[in-house]
């Protein structure tokens, strides 16, 4: 795990998760500013959803034919390239009528991260050794959460200071100093396909879902997404702050608090796995049930609380929880899935994921439309213990991964 190859990938994703939380809300704030409408700003992330669907459906192509460094080298130099453009229309000036342009902007930009991410977690098992994959997960999971929690708390005051322009043109340099960062990475085995190349494009874009369906652990964890999926939105921005308004009676700076306080708990549990990298690489189903199952209750908590206090401290302790899901889910995949398939398996995932959210979007909110905010969360708690006892269920299927990983 001290390979060059591992650390630039590291330094490489870190600037790359600073940058883009820098990116996201700066463009938040300029379209808010420009057309006085909230609904216009919600279509920046809406926008990176929908174009993380269309990326994660279509990356198998991409995949089959440029090798996963090639693919993080030509399309962050691309990105790169549509940030010089998206920062040069910007500062000519928006207009409710052009910010449209920016969407579109925001749009091509998400498509190429689409594509670069799978890519770039599946590097990962080829430059770190099966039994430090755990410690290599939960240091990578570790530094993004930091990140974000750095990003999220001085950006707003960056724009305050400097203004968005300036911010964004932060952001096209950290951009690509991650691409440069690409270059000294050497990818040991080969994942192009040239047989696959002849193949027919619905072969290719299937060979990810067929592997997750024909892969007991692997139906498992992807049956295990579909639930936490769909409750992926109970913690987006509008149902947060309603519920720190209605439920807790605080002012916004408490949902400030509530993200904060998830974001410290997150890098803690990062930290705690890393720690504990060799019992939980013993142990990767069980974390997986610990986590969800854990998970659930503290979300049922939450959703029956009224005490802000309670909130900030269930939302401490969803952070490790969660990491120890994740981490331990995201394990289960490297160990499971051969190293040519893994980034087209993981694209299939997140097109998974990423589905599910976008419906989850829409149907927590009229949820919470129809029977009030707590209920977001008692769907939410729901949703979740089912993932956990699915795990439990199947609990036999994960000794596999157990056993290759030792």
């Amino acid at each position: 795990m001290s390979t060059t190859s591992f650390r630039c990938l590291l330094i490489g994703l870190s600037l790359t998760n600073f940058a883009n939380v820098l990116y996201t809300v700066a463009l938040i704030t300029l379209v808010y500013k420009t057309t006085g409408n909230v609904a216009f700003s919600a279509l920046v992330p809406f926008f990176v959803a929908a174009a993380y669907l269309v990326s994660g459906a279509s990356a198998p192509l991409i995949q089959t034919r440029l090798s996963l460094r090639n693919i993080l080298l030509v399309f962050q130099a691309g990105k790169s390239l549509l940030l010089l453009l998206l920062v040069w229309f910007v500062g000519t000036g928006l207009t409710t009528t052009t910010v449209f342009v920016v969407l579109a902007f925001v749009f091509a930009i998400s498509v190429f991260d689409g594509w670069v991410n799978p890519a770039r977690n599946a590097l990962v098992p080829m430059l770190v050794e099966p039994a430090h994959l755990v410690k290599a997960n939960s240091l990578l999971s570790t530094v993004d959460q930091t990140v974000q929690f750095i990003g999220w708390a001085s950006g707003g005051l960056l724009i305050i200071y400097i203004g968005g322009v300036p911010v964004l043109w932060g952001t096209l340099a950290l951009v690509v100093l991650s691409t440069l960062l690409v270059l000294p990475i050497q990818q040991p085995i080969q994942t192009t396909d040239p047989i696959a190349e002849q193949r027919s494009t619905r072969d290719a874009l299937r060979i990810g879902w067929l592997t997750i369906w024909r892969t007991p652990i692997l139906r498992t964890v992807a049956l295990m997404d579909f639930f936490e999926g769909i409750v992926g939105a109970i913690w987006i921005g509008a149902l947060t702050l309603v519920y720190v308004e209605q439920i807790l009676e605080r002012g916004e700076e408490w949902w400030g608090f509530i993200n904060a306080a998830y974001l410290i708990g997150s890098v803690v549990g990062g930290l705690l796995v890393f720690v504990l990298a060799k019992i939980v690489n013993r142990h990767l189903g069980l974390s997986m049930i610990i986590g969800s199952l854990s998970f659930a209750v503290f979300t049922l908590i939450f959703g029956l609380t009224s005490s802000p206090l309670v909130a900030l401290l269930l939302c401490v302790l969803m952070g490790p929880v969660y990491q120890l899901r994740d981490i331990a889910q995201r394990t289960i995949f490297q160990h499971n899935v051969e190293p040519t398939l893994l980034a087209k398996v993981l694209s299939a995932q997140g097109t998974l994921y990423s589905t599910t959210f976008l419906l989850s979007v829409l149907l927590m909110s009229l949820i919470a439309e129809a029977y009030g905010i707590r209920s977001v969360y008692y769907v939410g708690a729901a949703c979740t213990a089912t993932s956990g006892l699915l795990a439990l269920i199947n609990k036999k299927t994960f000794s596999t991964s157990r056993k290759i990983a030792e």
